[in-house]
């Protein structure tokens, strides 16, 4: 039998699931005739360019697999571990848009350092959660 919690547990992902990738949409038929995930949005402008090279500098959203961008990059996104307890991934990170290594980077934070003096952004998502609107940048290298 399934209970209660269960049952919670699975509308709420489910929920969840339809509302994060797909944005406002409330069902999964109108989400796949009608929205675009961010996975989608990102890849078509990362597809683009040839040979094309990604760092995201949060936690891995997909793009990767979504671009058909292999990681080249040590730390290719940043896991959840404290810059205190493990600097060697900010640091690495840092050098490689001080570089401007990466043709592509995709983060939720505009002030890291380097990145606006080396890089446009080139779309954004937005996502609107408890009536706050949160953004996920993609940026391209500066030519």
């Amino acid at each position: 039998y399934i209970t209660l919690p269960i049952l919670t547990i699975i509308y709420v992902t489910y929920y969840h699931t339809v509302l994060y990738n797909n944005k406002d949409c409330l069902t999964i038929h109108h989400c796949r005739d009608k929205c675009w995930m961010l996975q989608k949005d990102f890849a078509e402008v990362i597809k683009t360019r040839e040979n094309p090279t990604l760092l995201d500098l949060g936690l891995d959203r997909g793009i990767f697999t979504t671009s058909g961008v292999v990681p080249t990059f040590k730390y290719f996104f940043h896991p959840l571990i404290s810059d205190e307890d493990f600097p060697e991934i900010i640091e690495y990170q840092t050098e490689l848009v001080k570089n401007k290594e990466p043709m592509f980077i995709v983060t939720t934070d505009k002030n890291f350092t380097y990145l606006m003096e080396n890089y446009n952004i080139v779309a954004i998502d937005t996502y609107h959660y408890l009536g706050n609107d949160l953004h996920t940048y993609l940026f391209e290298r500066k030519k």
